[in-house]
């Protein structure tokens, strides 16, 4: 897969908003408690204890904003060759850091959340399919093999045309599909980007495919008249009366498909600045973040998808190429964590309730840590590596949870 002029755009639109921010507010700020997501973080809620794996350029680990919350494990993958250097951003992007940093910054969406970097960008800024469906699989193994708390993929990123579903629609979306079908059925939901081109009968892959859902950008305030001149594929100029509620111009759209929207313009934090779908759905993996928190194992991926969905409202479109009814749904962090039962952190056996069966998982994987022939991730309640006390306290106080 070439990720296309649509990705190129957009780095290129980063970058330059990047160079021009020396101490600038944070839009994040804005964009926060646009979709409420303030108010859950008041509840006690910032996404602690959830992993998000971001598919992308990779991570810069000295940024301040991300100290602290980049999970181990990183890794990268490049023409079909792994490389174990954590998933830095060797080429120097910041892509996949604006977007971590707009889930885990201080001021972001899920503060305390966790970021598990997996690189699949090479030197001249497109991404392979073959590295990218590698970046799923990876995941979703993780997930079932180490570590349990990973349950959101962001997939800032992607190409082509494709109707929705496509998941039959070339070699290329079944690899897709069957990657992004196992990592749903393993426990993951996955956001992608459905395209910054102005196209209204067409969104890009991988989000195209059924195990996942695209986001569309949206305004979260009056930015007046905005105006794109030369970066669209499908319209080569747009521009719409920006207000709150409305889908931007520039974001793609399937009226079978594009299921969420999300803020998706001027979102600037730390040094990086942009516009596009890419930031709207780095929004929408912080709220499943926020959502996992709160509902713990108990919560499925399946589940997950119905409440995000199901909890967002209606908006409109501010430029009437895409006048197809009915338009995305604005994604609600408050609605959706309310609609979530309470969880049990401490149902090791995933029955639905903390009992003395998760007890006695407990006990046979006492005081192990990965590695040891005793060990069981999901025991490690905590996520400090080792199975003991910590974890004791958790089943103990959320003994008789869920029944």
């Amino acid at each position: 897969m070439k990720g296309g002029q649509a990705m190129r755009n957009l780095i290129a639109a980063m970058m330059v908003g990047t160079a021009l921010l020396p101490g600038s507010a944070l839009a994040t700020e804005s964009s926060v408690p646009f979709i409420r997501a303030d108010q859950v973080h008041a509840m006690g809620i910032s996404g602690q204890g959830v992993t998000v794996a971001m598919i992308d350029t990779g991570i810069y680990f000295d940024e301040h904003g991300l100290l602290g919350s980049i999970a181990p494990g990183g890794i990268s993958f490049e023409g079909g060759d792994t490389y174990y250097d954590g998933g830095y951003d060797v080429y120097r992007y910041g892509h996949g850091t604006y977007m971590s940093l707009i889930i885990t910054d201080s001021s972001g969406v899920a503060p305390d959340a966790d970021i598990l970097p997996i690189r699949v960008f090479g030197p001249y800024g497109t991404a392979n399919a073959v590295d990218v469906i590698l970046g799923i699989d990876y995941a979703r193994l993780r997930r079932q093999q180490v570590d349990t708390s990973i349950r959101v993929i962001n997939l800032s990123l992607g190409d082509g045309f494709y109707p929705c579903d496509c998941d039959e629609s070339d070699g290329v979306t079944r690899e897709y599909a069957r990657a992004l079908s196992d990592a749903l059925a393993a426990g993951i939901v996955s956001f992608g980007d459905p395209g910054n081109d102005a196209c209204c009968f067409s969104i890009n892959r991988p989000a195209c495919v059924s195990a996942a859902m695209p986001v569309a950008a949206a305004y979260d305030d009056y930015y007046g008249f905005t105006y794109f001149d030369g970066e669209m594929l499908c319209d080569y100029e747009c521009g719409d009366y920006s207000q709150p509620y409305y889908v931007t111009c520039f974001s793609h759209w399937v009226e079978e498909c594009t299921a969420l929207s999300a803020p998706g313009y001027d979102i600037t934090v730390a040094s990086y600045w942009g516009h596009g779908t890419s930031q709207a759905t780095a929004h929408c993996s912080g709220v499943a973040a926020l959502m996992f928190e709160r509902g713990g194992c108990s919560l499925s991926a399946w589940v997950a998808r119905s409440i995000i969905y199901n909890t967002a409202y209606d908006i409109w479109f501010a430029y009437p190429y895409c006048p197809l009814p009915p338009p995305p749904r604005h994604v609600d962090a408050l609605a959706a964590v309310l609609a979530v039962a309470p969880g049990c952190v401490g149902d090791i056996d995933f029955d639905g309730d903390a009992d003395h069966a998760d007890m006695g998982a407990l006990l046979a994987a006492c005081c192990s840590q990965q590695g040891d022939p005793n060990w069981n991730p999901n025991a490690d309640l905590d996520r400090d590596g080792h199975v003991g006390h910590g974890d004791l306290g958790i089943v103990l106080g959320d003994w008789g949870c869920g029944t």
